[in-house]
């Protein structure tokens, strides 16, 4: 059975990924679950289990830095969009 972590804070995750360096980390996997059915992109077809930081508000967002863009890790295609 694999593992699914889903924190919500950015404390959260790196507590758990200090204790588990080996967790598969994942915002959204859109990509990732298509891709491993072809065995295209993602290696070895076994499934480590998943740290999904989809659900950290702080990684999500679009701002203007005056220098330059940030683009938080769990934005989706549709707020890039709009």
């Amino acid at each position: 059975m694999v593992g699914y972590f889903r924190p919500d804070t950015l404390d959260e995750a790196v507590a758990l990924l200090s204790g588990r360096p080996d967790l598969c980390v994942l915002a959204g996997a859109t990509d990732v679950y298509p891709a491993k059915t072809q065995r295209a992109g993602w290696g070895h077809m076994s499934h480590a289990d998943i740290l999904d930081i989809s659900g950290i508000a702080r990684l999500r967002g679009i701002e203007d830095r005056g220098t330059h863009w940030w683009i938080g890790a769990s934005t989706t295609w549709s707020e890039i969009i709009a």
